[in-house]
């Protein structure tokens, strides 16, 4: 516009007009200059930004490369332990109980709590070795349940080692990363394997698994200790999640590929041995072993402060009292204050009530109920049974008089001719303490050993899972098997056990075999008439074991009203 004003100043002649115009033309030239200024000014910003840009998508890269986000930091205190982790080697202190005496702990709650020492148990490696079988034959994530306070936790400081270590089987590769959710303690770990392993660390708030590049790799683990309900994502990376046996914590997760492997609670033959290596326990050992009949293997209740017990206590009473909700703990949901997982190889766990009081109180308040699970064709119903006569026969309420039925075979040869005659009513002392006995060494070196000294001392001692002849000693010689079916057998192997027992005192003593059974006593007869003659033959002849053998069958009352009649 002044560039035209201009050229008409100069045809109209008019010099005012002119330099009027030129000077509107400068002011406009100058304009133009500061707006190429600024516009090259914004270009440089421009370009700037762009390399800002840039540099921060590589900061991105390198730090997904890592495992890392923008807020983590790495860990002198994670590096520490994992570093130890790796030669780290465990000393066996018995009964399958091992120990890392590690100088180092993961820094997190409450994993610090718990002291530097890593107590690890069979049903721990057997858990990891469970996760490590079903890894191989194509399951990509694992759920290891088992109640709250047994060290599930530390169960997964287990996994790490086996990793970081090489005691990890052949088919898995030296991974190039961990990552460790320690949700309650508010971090994660990342542990890299470049030049040697190394921990970086961030506040769980400003942790997003699905952002990190390590658990795209299926080759790289990512171990979570679960706190509440959080979701664990579904990655490529192998997971393995510790967790309560609280559905919701893991049914989703285990869907489509994944698979849940058990941890026991904690034996009294494990915590006699262990207790010297936790950290600062405010209760003393004998005091742990006391509540051990209360509570059963819950370590973290065991250990808690006299206040923190009784609450524990109460909360049992509550989780007792309503029969629709323990129903579900006879087939597989726990009720954790009462019961806890058994199992053989860690993949398959059932449920077992936790200790001998929690056995006592539901039967307290729902004996009718009980006795009629008892008798339901159910495989699972013979192990109730057992599990809940010991605690009855010790605790006050329960009948300690029972009738009795001699049971004889009228046949010496061929199919057995079952007869089944009163005799003397069987007799529990009061005052009994009930014994339970985790492994099938423990059960024959106590029973040895009463043989030994001539008593069992007041002690109603129970086998273990599992084991073949009886479920308890009443006596050390006498002997109960329980059942639900109208037969049950006399295994041979507990008659090779007896003479094995025996052997030292032949002729001192006569055995007592009483069946418990939950149906009719005078329909009863053991399975085969050839295994009752085998062991009616250890009372007879050159090489007799016992002066006598007995074979008697007794009921349990069918309701508790029926107790007063017996």
């Amino acid at each position: 516009m002044a560039v035209r004003l201009l050229a008409r100043a100069e045809e109209s002649g008019d010099a005012k007009k002119v330099q009027a115009a030129e000077r509107k033309v400068q002011a406009a030239e100058r304009k133009v200059e500061r707006a190429e200024r600024k516009v090259e000014k914004a270009k440089k910003e421009v370009e700037k930004a762009e390399r800002k840009v840039e540099r921060a998508k590589k900061e991105v890269k390198e730090a997904k490369a890592s495992g890392r986000t923008k807020e983590s930091e790495d860990d002198s205190d994670a590096t520490a332990f994992i570093q130890e982790l790796v030669n780290a080697k465990p000393k066996d202190l018995g009964e399958g109980v091992q120990v890392f005496d590690l100088k180092e702990c993961l820094p997190a709650r409450p994993y610090d709590l718990s002291g530097r020492k890593l107590l690890t148990r069979n049903t721990t490696r057997q858990a990891w070795k469970a996760t490590f079988e079903l890894m191989k034959d194509g399951t990509e994530r694992v759920a290891m349940l088992g109640i709250p306070g047994i060290g599930k936790s530390r169960s997964l400081a287990l996994g790490l080692w086996h990793l970081v270590s090489g005691h990890r089987p052949d088919w898995i590769k030296e991974p190039e990363a961990i990552v460790f959710e320690a949700r309650e303690g508010g971090f994660v770990f990342v542990f890299t394997n470049k030049d040697g392993w190394k921990g970086q660390s961030l506040p769980i708030g400003k942790w997003d698994a699905s952002d990190c590049e390590h658990l795209r790799n299926s080759d790289n683990w990512y171990l979570v200790d679960t706190y509440g309900k959080a979701t664990t994502y579904k990655l490529p990376a192998k997971t393995v999640k510790a967790c309560s046996p609280d559905r919701e914590h893991y049914t989703d997760f285990v869907k489509s590929g994944g698979a849940c492997v058990y941890v026991e609670a904690w034996k009294k033959a494990e915590l006699e041995l262990a207790y010297v290596h936790f950290a600062q326990p405010p209760v003393d050992k004998d005091t742990v072993l006391r509540r051990f009949q209360d509570v059963g293997g819950n370590l973290r209740a065991l250990l808690d402060d006299d206040g923190s017990f009784q609450k524990y206590l109460q909360d049992q009473e509550v989780q007792a009292a309503d029969w629709k909700g323990l129903q579900p703990a006879f087939g597989h949901v726990l009720l954790t204050k009462l019961f806890t997982y058994v199992t053989v190889d860690g993949k398959i766990g059932t449920a077992q009530v936790i200790s001998p009081k929690a056995a006592e109180v539901i039967a307290d308040k729902h004996y009718d109920k009980l006795a009629d699970l008892w008798t339901k064709n159910d495989p699972r119903s013979r192990c109730w049974f057992k599990d809940f006569l010991g605690p009855l026969l010790t605790c006050s309420w329960f009948p300690k008089k029972f009738d009795a039925y001699h049971i004889t075979d009228k046949n010496s040869i061929g199919k057995a001719n079952w007869e089944r005659t009163p005799c003397d009513s069987l007799v529990i002392d009061a005052g009994l303490q009930l014994l339970r006995c985790d492994t099938k060494d423990i059960f024959e070196r106590k029973w040895s050993q009463a043989v030994k000294n001539g008593s069992l001392e007041k002690c109603l001692l129970q086998s273990p899972e599992q084991y073949l002849g009886v479920d308890y000693l009443l006596g050390l010689n006498h002997g109960i098997s329980t059942t639900t079916g109208p037969k049950h057998s006399i295994a041979k192997s507990f008659l090779e056990k007896l003479r094995d027992i025996f052997q030292h005192c032949k002729g001192q003593y006569s055995f007592t075999l009483s069946f418990f059974t939950t149906g009719d006593p005078t329909k009863f007869a053991p399975e085969s008439g050839q295994e009752f003659r085998a062991f009616m033959e250890m009372a007879r002849g050159p090489n007799k074991v016992f002066k006598n053998v007995h074979v008697q069958v007794v009921q349990v009352p069918k309701t508790r009203n029926s107790m007063e009649k017996v």
